[in-house]
């Protein structure tokens, strides 16, 4: 049981949602910052370990919200619609 209840999500909002422009703009906005901080990376730009850790955190969480909004979220819809 998730820790905030989650409100119920049809297939047809889902796949609205999906097409949206400001749903795709916030991906491909995740994923840009994802990748400057992986060039950053490897490019050196971090100068501590504690600086390079960090990065490497953040991009790992970017990558992890990215999939859940493009895969996992997309997996939950479709299991409660086939649940109903």
């Amino acid at each position: 049981m998730p820790l905030i209840e989650l409100p119920e999500v049809h297939k047809a909002d889902w796949a609205q949602w999906k097409q949206n422009p400001v749903t795709k703009r916030a991906v491909a906005g995740l994923m840009n910052k994802r990748e400057h901080l992986k060039e950053a990376l490897a490019e050196g730009l971090f100068s501590t370990d504690e600086e390079r850790v960090l990065a490497i955190g953040e991009t790992k969480a970017l990558k992890d919200a990215v999939m859940y909004l493009i895969e996992d979220f997309d997996y939950q819809v479709e299991e409660e619609i086939e649940d109903a």
